[in-house]
């Protein structure tokens, strides 16, 4: 076994005892063809995944990593092997982790898809070595890649968060997906790691998250309301105009009952575009708030209750005062009541962020309004404040 820094090379196996049951039997990565680069594309075909995110539904702010310098920030997947379901063992794993990585100074998020482990760790370098040596000896992690490796600011600020990915893609179709992640880091090609989770999770339609394809620029917009339903409704309009798939999901919080997520990408002018709907209550997972940084703006459905629309402003300023600044997204409100425009001013102002509005009557769950509204939503892509955040 090699050891980079506590960080598992490529090639090491690591023994296992356990194999969940409805999981393709282990087997030597070796055996995978040994193709890498643009030239393995033809052969991949990842699927959209549902998803289930486990974590808290809102985070304090003293249970938050302090923001430092620089720290060490760790991708890597293994071949995952236990018995009983993914949920229950993506819990149990978090249930001990949590607490000991905070204490270590460690965020991370876990993510498990299709008989595979996707970790992302920061923390500093000593620590980081410390956790991925205790992995390497887990009979849980098989096969483990060491996919990025870096320096940088810290982006994860919450100790724990985690998510199933439930897709049919099958292990070895994944497989070789993360060894053309693995060859790319050889060749000093890897992604950020907020990138290379959504490439492999969420890639764009016929790329097949390839990292050894040209970056394609997207724009991105998160839309929140305290009820699903009203913020999938943009999802749902957006797919039919442009006549295009809409990918599902789950997010599942410790306490929290579970939350749907929607998503559909498309086209406007040659430019790529991507619209996530999830309820307010998700703004606090760690994993939510690590992407947010890509996003262009983040717009909240106000819906004419004014607790429950000071409710939804708190939550999105307490996510958006986590960010760091230059590259927070801008913060958008439709539907607010004019009488509370001022306080809710005032509580972006607190959290160091101005609140735009771009209407007095948002869509109601059955998405009837749209339409009318799409001119301004064409506006909030094109005057983004990075018109094309992280390329895909």
């Amino acid at each position: 076994m090699r050891l980079k820094r506590g960080g598992v090379e490529a090639d090491v196996v690591m023994a296992g005892k356990h194999s969940a049951p409805y999981i393709t039997q282990n087997k030597p990565l070796d055996d995978y063809p040994a193709k890498a680069g643009p030239e393995a594309l033809s052969s991949l075909h990842p699927t959209r995944a549902n998803l289930r995110c486990l974590g808290p539904m809102r985070t304090t702010d003293n249970s938050l990593l302090p923001r430092s310098d620089a720290v060490d920030s760790v991708v890597y997947a293994s071949r995952a092997c236990f018995e009983g379901t993914p949920l229950a063992q993506i819990r149990h794993i978090g249930a001990t982790a949590a607490a000991r990585n905070a204490a270590m100074g460690v965020a991370s998020t876990l993510i498990y898809q299709s008989g595979w482990f996707v970790h992302w760790l920061e923390g500093p370098g000593t620590a980081i070595d410390q956790v991925l040596t205790r992995i390497a000896r887990d009979a849980r992690h098989r096969h483990m890649r060491l996919l990025h490796r870096e320096t940088t600011e810290r982006r994860l600020l919450v100790p724990w968060s985690s998510a199933v990915m439930e897709s049919p893609e099958t292990p070895e179709s994944l497989g070789r997906r993360i060894d053309l992640f693995r060859h790319a880091r050889r060749e000093r090609l890897a992604p950020a790691p907020a990138q290379l989770l959504r490439l492999l999770s969420t890639p764009l339609s016929g790329t097949a998250g390839n990292p050894f394809l040209p970056p394609q620029p997207i724009q991105r917009l998160m839309v929140s309301a305290r009820h699903s339903g009203r913020a999938t409704s943009l999802v749902h309009w957006l797919a039919r105009k442009h006549r295009r798939k809409i990918s599902h999901g789950r997010f599942n919080g410790e306490t929290a009952p579970t939350l749907s997520i929607r998503l559909v990408d498309f086209g406007h002018q040659g430019q790529t575009r991507r619209v996530v709907a999830l309820p307010s209550s998700g703004l606090g997972l760690g994993i939510v708030q690590a992407l947010l940084n890509d996003y262009g703006h983040l717009l909240l459905l106000f819906e004419g209750d004014a607790e429950h629309d000071r409710q939804l402003m708190q939550v999105a300023a307490d996510c958006l005062h986590r960010l760091q600044g230059p590259s927070r997204p801008g913060l958008i409100g439709l539907g607010l009541d004019p009488a509370l425009e001022a306080e809710t001013c005032a509580m972006a102002h607190q959290a160091g962020l101005s609140l735009r509005h771009i209407g007095r009557q948002a869509p109601d769950a059955s998405g009837n309004g749209w339409s009318g509204l799409w001119p301004v939503l064409q506006g909030l892509f094109e005057t983004s404040p990075l018109a094309c955040k992280n390329a895909q």
